[in-house]
C-alpha cells in the first residue's frame, strides 16, 4: 500500500514497517504536492526500504540504520543510473542540489570518510561512507564489464549480502567478499573477481574499522559475541560509531544485564544496552541520563557524550525460553541515532538470567545408561532460510557444569559420553535427538539431573550457544537415595549432592532432620516421573541459616523407596 498526499505540511516520506506501507508527504498545507511521489530517487529508495524489512527487520539504529538507508539509496540510484538522490523533491522545496549525492567522482562533490568528526549520529547523513562505498564498487564493475553487466554484478553482490542480514559495516563488508569469493553472482564472471574493487571502496570511505578490544568484531547479530561462558565481559566501544553484541540463551524469568560505564573526567561514557529477542526485534532498552559534558537537552552530542551515572542496569520479564542478543551502544543523539562517544577504557557488562529452559529437551527412550534425548529450540527465521542450524550438543550437571566427553563429535570419538542420533533445521526450529554412550553412570555417579546444551551456527558461520534445556532426569536402574561429600563445611562454601532414583512416578519428599528429630527443611516435595535426580545441599535450614556442626538425617519416601542417610556438618 502506498498513500500519497499525506499531511498535512509533511515534507517526508517513509516505509512504515508497522502497517507495512509507504507514505509520501503532500509538503505543505496550500494545495496537494507531488514532489516526494514524482521524484523516482525517492520512490525507489521507499520500495527498497519495504524489500530489506520482507528479508529481515534490520535495526534501524546507528551503523545498522546508515546501512538501511545506504541499501536505499544505493538501489534506487542504481535502477535509474542516478547518482543524485532527491534532486527533484529539493528542488520542489525551494532548494537546489540533491539530498545525497552518492557519486564522489563528480566535480564539487566530496568522498565521505567515516571519522569521529564525520560521524553525525542521523542514519541518512551517516549512510553516505556506505552508498558512496557502493557506488564506487558500481563504476569499478561498469569499467570493467561493460554497463549492463558491470551494474548486473554490483548489484548482484549487494543484494546476495543481503541474505546474510548485516547490521553493521563489518558485517556488510564480510558479506559482499564472501559472496564475491563464492562466485554467488553470474554476471560478476566468476568467483573472486571483485575482491579488490570491495577492499579498495571499504577502505577508501573508512569502513574497515579498527579492533578496540579481543572481542572484535561482534558489532552486529551475526557476530556477536556468546556469553554463556562468560559471566563478566570488559570490552570498549572503539572506534566511532562502534557496537557491541552479546548473545546468550534465556529461560523464562527475569533477565538482569549491568553495564558499568568507563570513567572519565569527573563523568561517565554516555553508553546504553538494547536488549533483542532472537527475531532482532527490540524488547527492552536502559540508558543513564545523559547530564554531563557533550549533552544538550538530555540527548548527547554527535561525537561524545558523558552522564553523571556510573552503570546502567537492564531488566526484562522474559515470557518464554529462547535466543537473547544484548547490545552496548552510544546514547541517542540530537538526531536520533547513535551518537559517536567512545573510549579506550573498557566498560564492564554482566548477565544474571534463567540458564535453564532455554529450549525445550525430553526423554524418549527410556534405558538405563542408553537414554535417548530429544531437543527443539526455536530460532531465527528469515525469508530465505532460518538463520541457525544444528552444530553440536553437550551436557552439564544440575549445577550447570559442563560434563567432560559430553560435547558432542562428529564422527564419535572413542570416549565420548554422548553420541548424536539425528538433527533438523526447519520452520523456524533446531531439532534433533542424542544418545547417552553406556559407562556414563559409572564415569558420573553423581549425575542424575543433566542439562542438554545445544550449539549453533548462522548463515556467517558464527558458531555459539542456542541455551540449556530444562532439567532432565535420566532413567534409573533401581531405587536408591545417595549423599556424595556428605561430610563438608559450609563456612568454606562446601555442599554435599544428593542423588535419588526412582523406577516409578509419583510423590517424590526429601527432607532434613537433626539426630533427635527436629524438622530442618524441605529439599523437595514433588510429583516426579520416574529416574534419577540430582540436588546440592548448602548446609543451611528452612530460614536460611547454617545450621550447628552435628550429625543430619536425609530422609527420603518415594514410589518404591524408603530410606535415611546420615549428613555430618563440620566448622
Amino acid at each position: 500500500v502506498a498513500m500519497a498526499h499525506v499531511g498535512p505540511n509533511m515534507a517526508n516520506a517513509f516505509y512504515n514497517p508497522d502497517y507495512d506501507n509507504l507514505m509520501f508527504g503532500d509538503i505543505n498545507t496550500t494545495a496537494p504536492e507531488d514532489g516526494f511521489t514524482d521524484d523516482a530517487t525517492v520512490t525507489h529508495h521507499e520500495y527498497v526500504h519495504y524489500i530489506v524489512e520482507k528479508i529481515w527487520p534490520i535495526q534501524n539504529f546507528g551503523q545498522a540504520g546508515a546501512i538501511s538507508e545506504a541499501l536505499a539509496d544505493y538501489f534506487a540510484g542504481s535502477s535509474l543510473n542516478d547518482p543524485t538522490i532527491g534532486a527533484y523533491v529539493l528542488g520542489s522545496l525551494g532548494g537546489s542540489g540533491a539530498l545525497r549525492d552518492l557519486d564522489c567522482l563528480l566535480p564539487g562533490i566530496p568522498c565521505r570518510v567515516l571519522s569521529s568528526l564525520s560521524w553525525t549520529g542521523e542514519i541518512h547523513d551517516d549512510s553516505i561512507f556506505l552508498s558512496q562505498a557502493l557506488w564506487d564498487i558500481r563504476r569499478d564493475r561498469i569499467t570493467a564489464l561493460g554497463y549492463a553487466t558491470g551494474r548486473s554484478c554490483a548489484d548482484g553482490l549487494v543484494f546476495q549480502s543481503l541474505l546474510f542480514f548485516p547490521e553493521s559495516f563489518g558485517e556488510m563488508y564480510d558479506a559482499m567478499r564472501r559472496v564475491d569469493a563464492e562466485g554467488r553472482v553470474p554476471a560478476c564472471g566468476g568467483a573472486g573477481t571483485a575482491q579488490a574493487a570491495i577492499n579498495t571502496a571499504y577502505a577508501s570511505h573508512g569502513l574497515i574499522l579498527g579492533s578496540g578490544d579481543a572481542l572484535e568484531r561482534n558489532d552486529g547479530f551475526e557476530n556477536a559475541t556468546d556469553v554463556s561462558t562468560r559471566p563478566v565481559i570488559a570490552a570498549t566501544l572503539y572506534p566511532t560509531s562502534d557496537t557491541d553484541f552479546y548473545s546468550f540463551g534465556a529461560g523464562e524469568g527475569l533477565i538482569r544485564v549491568t553495564l558499568n560505564l568507563p570513567a572519565f573526567g569527573g563523568y561517565f561514557k554516555g553508553y546504553q544496552l538494547k536488549l533483542f529477542d532472537r527475531s532482532h526485534r527490540q524488547v527492552a532498552a536502559a540508558a543513564p541520563s545523559f547530564d554531563g559534558v557533550n549533552t544538550l537537552d538530555g540527548s548527547c552530542e554527535t561525537f561524545d557524550c558523558n552522564t553523571s551515572e556510573s552503570r546502567v542496569e537492564l531488566a526484562y520479564n522474559n515470557p518464554t525460553g529462547g535466543l537473547f542478543y544484548a547490545q552496548v551502544v552510544g546514547g541517542d543523539s540530537l538526531n536520533g541515532s547513535a551518537s559517536g562517544v567512545q573510549s579506550t577504557t573498557p566498560y564492564g557488562l554482566t548477565f544474571a538470567y534463567p540458564k535453564a529452559g532455554a529450549l525445550g529437551g525430553s526423554i524418549v527412550t527410556a534405558t538405563f545408561d542408553n537414554d535417548t534425548i530429544t531437543f527443539s529450540v526455536n530460532v531465527t527465521t528469515f525469508v530465505t532460510s532460518q538463520d541457525w542450524r544444528f552444530s553440536s550438543a553437550q551436557l552439564r550437571d544440575h549445577t550447570f557444569t559442563p560434563l567432560s566427553n559430553t560435547r558432542l563429535n562428529q564422527p564419535a570419538v572413542a570416549g565420548d559420553f554422548l553420541t548424536f542420533v539425528s538433527s533438523g533445521n526447519a520452520f523456524g526450529r533446531v531439532t534433533g535427538s542424542v544418545l547417552l554412550a553406556p559407562g556414563f553412570a559409572a564415569r558420573y555417579p553423581a549425575s542424575g539431573t543433566v542439562y542438554l546444551e545445544v550449539f549453533g551456527y548462522n548463515v556467517r558461520g558464527s558458531t555459539a550457544s542456542l541455551g540449556m534445556s530444562n532439567a532432565i532426569n535420566l532413567t534409573a536402574s533401581q531405587a536408591e537415595l545417595t549423599a556424595y561429600n556428605n561430610v563438608f563445611n559450609p563456612a568454606r562454601g562446601e555442599k554435599t549432592t544428593i542423588k535419588y532414583a526412582t523406577t516409578g512416578s509419583g510423590r517424590i519428599l526429601i527432607k532434613l532432620f537433626t539426630v533427635t528429630g527436629t524438622y530442618v527443611a524441605t529439599l523437595l516435595d514433588a510429583d516426579m516421573p520416574p529416574g534419577r535426580g540430582t540436588m546440592d545441599w548448602d548446609g543451611r535450614n528452612l530460614a536460611g541459616s547454617v545450621v550447628a556442626s552435628g550429625i543430619y538425617l536425609l530422609r527420603i519416601e518415594a514410589p518404591g523407596l524408603q530410606k535415611t542417610q546420615k549428613i555430618a556438618i563440620i566448622k
